[in-house]
């Protein structure tokens, strides 16, 4: 877990751009959220919801949040009591990206973020038939932009799972906030 968490927060930046780094920071978090959630990583539950939340916080690009978030849901299933004190900073997060999501429709019917006028794209992670990931990469065009975290509508709706599983097992923490994160995501659904 320290050398994902190194990789994550020193060794490499958040890129929008499809590329080494990008793969890098990618293929990290794919095999954190290939973990078993078992009673080995019990120690380190803590550090893996603080490097998830790392990668949210500091707008990665949307594959990169999206693993992000399912490794937080995952974390938050199998070590439940004794994660309360990650809640905050995840509240935290649904308000931002929620506060600054607002969907138009564009010619092509697709959702596109309103102030960056960028489309989402996501590219699936994959095998090539000769099941190497290095063909999967050497296929994949080089000028794929992904969008930012908070300007994802897959990140987007990826919280709501979260936050509903949250709200039944942490209400003490959550019902303080619950109208101020009501009334933002009503605002981003609007």
């Amino acid at each position: 877990i320290p050398c994902f968490e190194q990789i994550l927060a020193t060794l490499t930046r958040p890129q929008l751009e499809e590329n080494a780094e990008q793969a890098l920071r990618r293929t990290v978090l794919e095999v954190l959220s290939r973990l078993p959630h078992g009673e080995a990583l019990r120690p380190h539950a803590r550090r893996l919801l603080q490097m998830c939340q790392y990668v949210l916080d500091v707008d990665d690009a949307e594959p990169n949040a999206v693993l992000a978030l399912q490794i937080m849901f995952e974390c938050h299933k199998a070590y439940r009591p004794q994660l309360a004190a990650a809640i905050p900073p995840f509240l935290d997060f649904v308000l931002r990206i929620y506060g600054v999501f607002e969907w138009r429709e564009s010619d092509d019917d697709s959702l596109v973020a309103e102030d960056t006028g960028q489309q989402d794209t996501y590219l699936e992670p994959g095998l090539e038939q000769d099941g190497s990931v290095e063909a999967a990469s050497r296929n994949r065009p080089t000028n794929v932009r992904y969008a930012p975290a908070l300007r994802s509508y897959r990140t987007v709706r990826e919280c709501p799972p979260l936050f509903m599983y949250l709200s039944q097992h942490y209400p003490a923490l959550i019902e303080p906030r619950l109208d101020e994160l009501l009334a933002v995501m009503v605002r981003a659904i609007e």
